[in-house]
């Protein structure tokens, strides 16, 4: 990116949010149509404010198309913080090891300080300090001399972070990956004994059933050959540039067998020494039997859908803009972008049986393609380095829709129609209802979900509902699309000539909904609200086809109650809530109007 992007999307926020500094996290351009894509975080006294970002989107000609951001513009006026000194980082471990109950003997720890990796470039303001005065404060710590039945990799951040109207806390931000487990923390820095809040970011899909496998789009079990798509896996599933594997573990994925271990198996060294079936010539063809009740006795079985389903939607989505510039789980990225995380999926888990640390418990195909999209939906939505980015119950909802919408769209069949209701889970479930509420349909007899519904939810679990909201909102979107465009049963899609719009409506439906995560077009690219995500489609779609099918988008839109009028209002206030409600509008517009803020 060059330096007069740069300097406009510095200008923007020094107008939009007057004083506030920020760090500049990363940046990409399409090389397609050309829009560049810049995202910050906000901090103060040269730490970082997790979960405060702004995005900026430019055209080519280096206007500013669109930008959204979650800043706190009063943030400069909690006057009671001052510039602290960095804090001895063993007296936070010890922290939060006690507080969660680690299994971990910190006694003879031992803290080492680290450079800053990418992503955390130093800050932005009117009047930058000197490196010395804050290149420390974007540094990590990580940690020896740590002992228990899991070695555990851990590292610590100094940050702030921001609880609203109680103002900026001091707080240590730990990473903390041990066995299947990956824990965000943040605990506060002055007597290093509150944790402000804990998330464990692997994602559990549970068990499922030479490459002879079943379609990811559904179907009976086939035998397929060389399945990879070259543009997305330049190295094929197995290996990368360094050397070829032989068994399920390649640049995308690693497919392996942890059931039945030990306490003592699950250090983190023997990681890549778990069971996975091997062949030195690659064929992967192996008998399942249906009537076999344990899944031990499928293990092979299982790994091989795994690997094969994980990289075949790895391609996918590489395909329809997931790629390594957005942040694409891959070990390799053979220099375009950061490296070294591609996606791990311990399959047939006994103990808890689904991140990318991805746990597969023994689930149908459907449930992994589900399981999948959560982590890449926060990757996309906050941007490369980020690690969460949906903290509350409607943004939490929003990527359970996303995640949902997604392999229903790949098993969109050419002889299905718009009337066929879909149903998440029935195998999981044992149940012709399946895990959701409501079936996935256009029938608001059969799906009743409304914006308005948003006033219904206000426990943890009901995020699933939310998904489903937003995930039929997706729905009806397709459809829309299909009805235009129509559907093929290709496994990849096929683009206009010299652009990347799909041939397929459902394609383009998933393009569509990629680019708007991917774009960080919503007001406040973490923890977005559906109006935003709303926003980012219709604008996603303009910079993609001109706007094309905005129509068909509203349509979709104001059935639902997403409408032109819509609007987010204060709701009641309880502790797992969003706090907002949903002012529904049935208005649909018939053109699309563009906003766009000049360089100045």
């Amino acid at each position: 990116m060059g330096d007069n992007f740069l300097e406009t999307a510095r200008n923007l926020i020094k107008a939009v949010v007057p004083g506030a500094t920020f760090v500049c996290n990363g940046d990409f351009t399409n090389g397609t149509h050309g829009f560049t894509h810049v995202w910050f975080t906000q901090t103060w006294n040269d730490k970082k404010v997790p979960g405060q970002q702004f995005n900026v989107n430019m055209a080519p000609n280096g206007t500013v198309f669109s930008y959204g951001h979650s800043f706190d513009p009063k943030m400069k006026s909690a006057s009671s913080l001052q510039r602290r000194s960095e804090q001895d980082p063993l007296e936070a471990l010890n922290g939060i090891v006690k507080a969660l109950s680690l299994p971990f003997d910190v006694k003879n720890a031992k803290a080492k300080h680290e450079p800053a990796p990418e992503g955390n470039e130093l800050p932005m303001s009117d009047s930058e300090p000197e490196e010395s005065d804050h290149q420390q404060g974007f540094d990590f710590w990580t940690f020896t001399g740590i002992k228990g039945e899991t070695v555990p990799r851990i590292t610590a951040q100094s940050v702030y972070v921001n609880k609203g109207k109680k103002g900026l806390v001091p707080a240590w931000e730990f990473e903390t990956r041990f066995g299947s487990h990956y824990y965000l923390t943040h605990i506060e820095a002055d007597t290093n004994t509150q944790i402000l809040d804990s998330r464990d970011l692997v994602s559990d899909f549970s068990d499922f059933a030479t490459f002879n496998v079943y379609n990811p789009s559904g179907g009976s079990r086939i035998v397929v050959e060389n399945p990879w798509d070259v543009d997305a896996s330049p190295w094929t599933w197995f290996g990368d540039a360094r050397a070829p594997s032989f068994t399920t573990a390649g640049n995308n994925v690693i497919a392996h067998s942890h059931e039945n271990r030990g306490p003592r198996e699950e250090k983190e060294e023997k990681l890549f020494k778990s069971y996975s079936p091997e062949s030195v010539k690659h064929d992967f063809n192996y008998h399942y039997d249906a009537t076999i009740r344990k899944p031990q006795k499928y293990r092979d079985v299982s790994i091989t859908q795994a690997f094969y389903t994980e990289n075949k939607c790895h391609d996918l989505y590489y395909l329809l803009g997931f790629d390594e510039e957005a942040g694409n789980f891959q070990n390799t990225n053979n220099g375009k972008s950061r490296a070294g995380d591609g996606i791990v999926l311990d399959v047939q888990r006994t103990d808890l049986i689904s991140n990318a640390r991805s746990r597969i418990y023994p689930w149908p195909v459907q449930q992994c393609t589900n399981g999948e999209m959560i982590p890449v939906s926060s990757r996309l939505t906050g941007g490369k380095t980020t690690i969460d980015c949906f903290y509350d119950i409607e943004s939490l909802g929003i990527s359970e829709g996303w995640s949902d919408f997604m392999p229903i769209a790949i098993g969109v069949k050419p002889g299905d129609t718009r009337h066929k209701n879909v149903f998440m889970g029935v195998w999981l479930e044992d149940s012709p209802k399946g895990s959701r509420e409501y079936p996935y349909s256009v029938d608001t007899s059969k799906n009743p979900l409304l914006f308005e519904s948003l006033e219904e939810f206000d426990s943890r679990d009901d995020r699933y509902l939310i998904g489903s909201l937003w995930g039929t909102v997706l729905f009806e979107a397709m459809w829309n699309l299909i009805d235009k465009y129509g559907v093929t049963d290709n496994d990849k899609p096929k683009f206009r000539p010299s652009t990347e719009i799909p041939t397929d409506g459902k394609y383009l439906a998933m393009k569509l909904a990629i680019d708007a995560m991917r774009k960080r077009v919503f007001q406040s690219p973490c923890n977005p609200r559906m109006l935003q995500v709303r926003d980012a489609i219709i604008d996603a779609d303009f910079e993609l086809t001109g706007g094309e099918n905005v129509c068909e988008l509203w349509r979709a839109f104001s059935k639902r109650g997403l409408g032109v009028g819509a609007k987010h209002v204060p709701g009641p206030s309880k502790p797992s809530s969003s706090d907002w409600n949903g002012l529904q509008s049935f208005q649909e517009t018939n053109g699309y109007t563009l906003t766009i803020i000049e360089n100045e």
